[in-house]
C-alpha cells in the first residue's frame, strides 16, 4: 500500500471521527443537557410552590389557633366579670361598662391575630 493512500485514509478517518463527535454533541448531548436543565428548573418551581402552600397552610392554622385563643380568653373574661357582678358563671349580660371592656379586649386580640398571621 502506498503511503499517500494510507495517509489519505488516516486523514479521512480522522475527519469522520471529528465529524461524528461534533454531530453527537449537537444531536444528542446538547438536547439531553437542555432537557435536564428544564426538568431541574421545573422541579425547583414545584418545590417552591409546595413550600408556599405549606407556609400558607401554617399561617391559616396559626390564625385559627390565635382566634380560638382570643375566643377562649373572651369567654373567660366574660365569666370573670359575671362573678365580679355577683351573677352566675353563665350570665348572658353584664353592666355596659364591663361588657364594653370585654368586647374591646376581644376585638383587640382578634386584630392582633390578623396582624400577626396575615392572609
Amino acid at each position: 500500500m502506498d503511503i499517500n493512500k494510507l495517509f489519505k485514509i488516516v486523514i479521512m478517518a480522522a475527519i469522520l471521527i471529528v465529524s461524528l463527535t461534533i454531530a453527537y454533541h449537537y444531536i444528542v448531548y446538547i438536547p439531553q443537557n437542555e432537557e435536564a436543565k428544564r426538568f431541574q428548573a421545573e422541579q425547583a418551581r414545584l418545590e417552591e410552590v409546595k413550600k408556599e402552600e405549606a407556609e400558607k397552610k401554617t399561617m391559616q392554622f396559626n390564625l385559627a389557633a390565635c382566634l380560638s385563643l382570643a375566643n377562649i380568653n373572651y369567654l373567660g373574661s366574660w365569666k370573670e366579670n359575671c362573678k365580679l357582678e355577683g351573677k352566675p358563671d353563665t350570665c348572658t349580660s353584664l353592666l355596659t361598662y364591663h361588657a364594653q371592656i370585654v368586647e374591646d379586649a376581644k376585638q383587640q386580640e382578634i386584630d392582633n391575630c390578623y396582624k400577626q398571621y396575615p392572609q
